[in-house]
């Protein structure tokens, strides 16, 4: 968090933007190299087997949306104000559909080749077994006990995965902590370096309680990420849809008045409160189910 607020404290350009165009490109060759790694150990085969495999009954379930979405909302910064606070560090000429696809696709990509280098190492290394129902389960379980039973590689192979798991995590840290800054600033007037301090502390104070145990960190990132990201996408495609004026939407979807405008804003209005609204009923459900299985 330290390094965090440092980041965050350098600002858009001599922070997060330096930090960035050298973190993000380091990550993916890291995650490749480890990708073509796991594809040469024997027993790989039965990970992209497990990785690959697509069961399109399974893939509509309930369950699986829920998720699905969860895990769309936080890798894209979706429901939580990140989207809103950079964009409005970009210049009016900008091309916010062409910016979506490619953030959306570069998105997909890095979390297509996570999948291609955690599975075929954790069942090349006879792990499957201990992969759980949530990624908390095959981060902080399964690989470490595949990288111990590798040896002297191991420990090189799982050093690299672990600090590009740092890296990873600490871009995402000071994309949020911005959303956090930028208010401050905003609202208050307080000066960058003070405004990062404060919210930096105030996140290591309310946070540092789900460190402690696996299946409470677990619990508050179903929380955050299925319910909270969820509600705030809901909240959202409410105000733009039905609050914000027609003109503004226009002007923030990048001036596109014909069919692709008309076709976003009708979805934005009626189809989209009505899927996050199902969405997030099931995420509490199973939120509040989890809460007292631990509970009891």
């Amino acid at each position: 968090m330290a390094i965090t607020m440092m980041v965050v404290a350098g600002g858009i350009g001599g922070g997060i933007e330096r930090v960035a165009k050298v973190a993000m490109p380091g990550l993916f060759l890291v995650m490749i190299g480890i990708a073509l790694y796991a594809s040469m150990l024997e027993g790989s085969g039965v990970g992209y087997a497990y990785y690959l495999n697509f069961d399109i009954r399974k893939a509509l379930t309930l369950d699986v949306i829920v998720a699905a979405a969860g895990q769309a909302f936080f890798s894209l910064s979706l429901g939580m104000g990140a989207m809103l606070t950079f964009a409005s560090y970009l210049p009016r000429q900008s091309d916010l559909v062409r910016d979506t696809v490619v953030i959306s696709f570069s998105d997909f990509g890095v979390a297509f080749m996570a999948g291609l280098m955690v599975f075929p190492l954790i069942f090349a290394l006879g792990m499957g077994n201990d992969i759980s129902g949530s990624t908390i389960g095959a981060l902080f379980v399964a690989l470490p006990k595949a990288f111990a039973a590798m040896g002297a590689v191991g420990r090189v192979v799982g050093t690299a995965f672990f600090l590009a798991l740092v890296v990873g995590a600490l871009t995402s840290a000071v994309s949020l902590l911005e959303v956090v800054v930028s208010a401050a600033i905003d609202a208050f007037g307080w000066e960058r370096g003070r405004a990062a301090f404060l919210a930096g502390l105030a996140v290591t104070v309310a946070g540092t309680w789900s460190a402690f145990d696996i299946e409470i960190l677990d619990l508050a990132d179903g929380i955050a990420t299925n319910i909270f990201l969820v509600g705030g996408g809901l909240a959202i495609a409410i105000f733009v849809g039905w609050v914000m004026p027609d003109p503004v939407a226009e002007a923030s979807a990048g001036g596109q008045r014909g069919a692709i405008h008309v076709l976003w804003r009708n979805l934005l209005r009626f189809v989209v409160p009505i899927a996050l609204a199902v969405i997030l009923w099931h995420s509490v459900q199973e939120t509040w189910t989890q809460f007292t299985g631990l509970i009891d």
